[in-house]
């Protein structure tokens, strides 16, 4: 198998061609002497104090530019990267190193589907596709091709047919509904609390895909979505994630206060019990526990298409806003973690002043290998 290229975050921007030190959010894996990548520019690392970088910028015929906070970093051995792209139908095994990285065109190849992708399209926030980030090393054709190997699952709501019940999803609530979005290239659909005070809306997997997801201590499992809500200035309550099979009811977001209930989660919430500007934060949750903050604010909550996602290695998650990782992680052994817990596709929004709250849905995926049973 390739070895695996590191990759972080810029903590803060790099405003001009002359600045020699960044800030990143994470140094594992950085060594002196090794390539680092921002959007066009390949760097030399000379030195190294915790997460603060020295670099030789503009390295092997790149330009040295400006680089907003949040920008992608790539860091490997020089021979790592390349400087030709792929295209067509491919895999990674015969490769030095994933994902595969020209830094001439600054295109990050990853394969989805059997297919060379570029990342620099397929990552970003204003596109529509799975993040590399997160799925680079899921072997969604393998899954594809051989259930024992891992199952993957998902849907793009193509069927206008896919949200009434027993058709797939289940979806409850006082005063709710969900809709196939008309009109709209490559399907998503709607859940609407209507507007009344306390009005909630719960969709889920439901009926034909529970327990896509084990929250174990020792598969990998990947799971992304986009999604956009409605408004971010009053009061609500909003998850978007893994919840419990039996936790779909009219009862998941307490009155008043719009926390979720005790059922096993992990996930994306936003909590506003008054009217205030809204923030993801990421959560866990155990049946007979309790719930667990993991970093609040997670990401500032926007009106606009949010790709969601979380990506489990060896009982280690790592939550994802727009293809980027969040800070701080969880182990599947911290109080309070579903370990073991069979999860099913989650997305709940509970009205709290008066406004309706919406959710368009436009896709999710959710993979996982393959679980001895």
């Amino acid at each position: 198998m390739p070895a695996a290229i590191t990759s972080t975050a810029l903590v803060t921007a790099v405003t001009t061609s002359e600045e020699r030190i960044l800030n990143v959010k994470s140094a594992t894996g950085f060594v002196v002497g090794y390539g680092l990548y921002i959007d066009r520019e390949y760097s030399v690392i000379t030195s190294i104090l915790g997460t603060i970088i020295g670099v030789r910028r503009g390295a092997w015929g790149t330009r040295a530019t400006p680089h907003l906070a949040g920008s992608r970093v790539y860091v490997a051995p020089p021979n790592y990267f390349t400087t030709y792209d792929r295209f067509g139908a491919g895999t990674f095994a015969n490769e030095t190193a994933q994902p595969y990285i020209n830094i001439l065109t600054g295109s990050v190849w990853s394969v989805l589907g059997g297919k060379w992708r570029d990342g620099n399209i397929y990552g970003q926030t204003t596109n529509y596709g799975l993040s590399p980030a997160i799925w680079d090393d899921c072997p969604l054709e393998k899954m594809l091709v051989d259930p024992g190997y891992g199952s993957c699952v998902g849907d793009d709501f193509l069927d206008p047919m896919i949200v009434t019940t027993a058709h797939g999803y289940v979806w409850s609530g006082a005063a709710s509904a969900v809709t196939h979005v008309a009109g709209v290239a490559h399907g998503a659909i709607i859940a609407l609390a209507t507007g009344t005070d306390k009005d909630e809306c719960y969709l889920s997997s439901g009926n034909n895909i529970r327990g896509c997801i084990l929250a174990d201590a020792t598969s990998t499992w990947w799971l992304e979505t986009r999604i956009k809500i409605n408004q971010i200035t009053t009061a609500q309550g909003v998850f978007v994630g893994l919840a419990e099979e039996a936790g779909n009811s009219v009862a998941c977001m307490v009155d008043d206060d719009n926390t979720l209930i005790v059922q096993d989660a992990i996930g994306f919430q936003i909590v506003e019990a008054a009217n205030a500007a809204a923030h993801w934060d990421t959560i866990i949750q155990l049946t007979g526990g309790a719930l667990a903050t993991v970093q609040t604010p997670g990401s500032v909550a926007t009106t606009a298409y949010t790709k969601l996602g979380m990506k489990s290695v060896a009982g280690l998650v790592t939550f994802y806003v727009d293809g980027v990782a969040l800070t701080t992680q969880v182990l599947s052994s911290a109080a309070n973690f579903p370990l073991n817990q069979n999860m099913q596709m989650s997305w709940f929004t509970k009205c709290g002043s008066g406004v309706a709250n919406s959710i368009t849905i436009d896709w999710w995926k959710a993979a996982q290998t393959r679980i001895a049973n």
